[in-house]
């Protein structure tokens, strides 16, 4: 079973992160299309609240930027980190003030954790080896809807 949580923060020291703010879970023997995913099904929750969370904490936050943090403890599928990029980071640079996306993955062992851009590498612990960029992902014909 996949699990994943979303948390937001602002990036200032000391500010730990806040949340979850959205939760999932997920089997992939249930075969789940990868709409379902965890990550997705946390986003799904968390997403709708940013706004508010954002607006009832600025006050305090003297000019500090915004987190998101996806958590999942297992490796991002390609569909997944498809979607954080295409879909998640295009949801993100809606609001004004701009939050940026992290992903951390918690598995075998270890705490990975990296930023979430277009040109992203994605290491081979948090994501799939094979595809590694969003040009990658694009040009293996991986699709968000899988």
């Amino acid at each position: 079973m996949a699990k994943a949580k979303v948390y937001f923060r602002f990036d200032g020291p000391g500010n730990g992160w806040q949340g979850p703010q959205g939760e999932g879970s997920s089997q992939q023997a249930d075969g789940n299309t990868s709409r379902n995913h965890a990550e997705r099904q946390a986003w799904r929750q968390a997403g709708k609240g940013l706004q508010a969370w954002y607006d009832q904490r600025v006050a305090h936050a003297a000019d500090q930027g915004v987190e998101v943090k996806i958590w999942v403890d297992q490796v991002v599928c390609p569909s997944c980190q498809l979607w954080m990029i295409a879909g998640v980071l295009r949801n993100l640079g809606a609001f004004a003030f701009r939050p940026k996306l992290f992903v951390e993955v918690q598995g075998m062992g270890s705490i990975q954790m990296m930023e979430v851009t277009r040109n992203a590498i994605w290491p081979v612990n948090i994501g799939h080896g094979n595809v590694q960029t969003l040009d990658a992902l694009k040009a293996a014909g991986v699709s968000m809807d899988e």
